[in-house]
């Protein structure tokens, strides 16, 4: 089934994509911050923006296996239906492996005495080491992003306009047909 997003998975990927810009931007800073520049607004706004990623990431993996109604789901009563729904997406396993790992090792940092914390800190070799790994996993998700990108850009303009701006309604409260989306030229 090949429909347009709504306005909630529109409303889930401008989070995404707001989340990502703010933690990359502060993780930079705080990699390496200017000199005789205190650094503490960034470290509560890249807490923040870690925190708020966390129930967008929920809430994101809730709506991918269990979606609306009678659409396709991964997680399903139709196994065969759900692989395949669950295939074309494959392409975004290791964006969200690298944004798990990416979310464990900042819990990690932030709580480096707690258990998770402790046991990440001991099994990589102290704070230096997960700090250095996660600043590698920004960049490896950067490039995971940047395909992400060029896989959207491949399906079509269309498709890429349609993760940003939700689709319109007329005032009947029936969907409006889009040109674009359409192929209006055929």
């Amino acid at each position: 089934m090949n429909r347009r997003p709504g306005a909630i998975e529109v409303l889930v990927h401008w989070l995404f994509t707001a989340e990502a810009i703010v933690l990359v931007a502060t993780g930079m800073y705080l990699h390496s911050p200017l000199a005789g520049v205190s650094h503490g607004i960034e470290t509560f706004v890249h807490l923040a923006a870690g925190y708020a990623v966390i129930p967008t990431v929920g809430f994101r993996l809730y709506w991918g296996l269990y979606g609306r109604p009678g659409e396709e789901q991964i997680v399903s009563g139709r196994v065969a239906e759900g692989l395949a729904a669950a295939g074309r997406y494959a392409i975004y396993v290791p964006l969200w492996l690298c944004l798990a790992a990416q979310m464990v090792l900042g819990l990690a940092l932030r709580f480096p005495t707690s258990g998770l914390g402790a046991g990440i800190m001991h099994a990589l070799g102290g704070m230096a080491t997960v700090r250095i790994v996660h600043y590698c996993l920004m960049w490896v998700f950067i490039s995971l992003v940047a395909v992400h990108a060029y896989v959207g850009l491949q399906a079509g303009w269309p498709n890429v306009r349609d993760m940003f701006v939700p689709r319109r309604r007329s005032r009947d409260g029936r969907r409006r047909r889009d040109s674009l989306a359409e192929g209006a030229g055929s």
